[in-house]
C-alpha cells in the first residue's frame, strides 16, 4: 500500500467553512479528471478542524501502487451553512504506478 497526503489552506475571505469534503475517484487511465466528475462519481470523507485552524491535511492510506494504475484524482470542497463550494479545476492526479 501507498499513501497520498493532501494539504490545503482555509479561504482568506468569505464565509468560514464548517468542514471540508475530500472527494476521491479511481481511474484506470492516466490524465486529468474534471473536478465535477470527481465530485459526482467519487467517494468522500468529511474533514473538520478546530476554531481558527488555517491549514488542513488529509492522508489517504488506502491507495495501491500497482502498474499500470489505478490513478487517483482528488478534490477538496469547502462546506458551510450555504452548502458545498464549487470544485476547482483541474483535479490533482496521484500517479502511483
Amino acid at each position: 500500500m501507498a499513501s497520498v497526503t493532501l494539504t490545503w489552506n482555509a479561504p482568506d475571505s468569505g464565509a468560514a467553512p464548517t468542514s471540508y469534503k475530500v472527494y476521491k475517484l479511481a481511474s484506470t487511465t492516466q490524465g486529468t479528471e474534471d473536478e465535477n466528475a470527481v465530485v459526482s462519481g467519487g467517494t468522500s470523507v468529511t474533514i473538520t478542524g478546530s476554531a481558527g485552524q488555517t491549514v488542513f491535511t488529509y492522508t489517504d492510506s488506502s491507495v495501491s501502487s500497482s502498474s499500470p494504475g489505478p490513478y487517483f484524482s482528488y478534490t477538496v470542497v469547502a462546506v458551510n451553512d450555504g452548502g458545498e463550494s464549487p470544485p476547482h479545476d483541474p483535479a490533482v492526479i496521484a500517479d502511483l504506478s
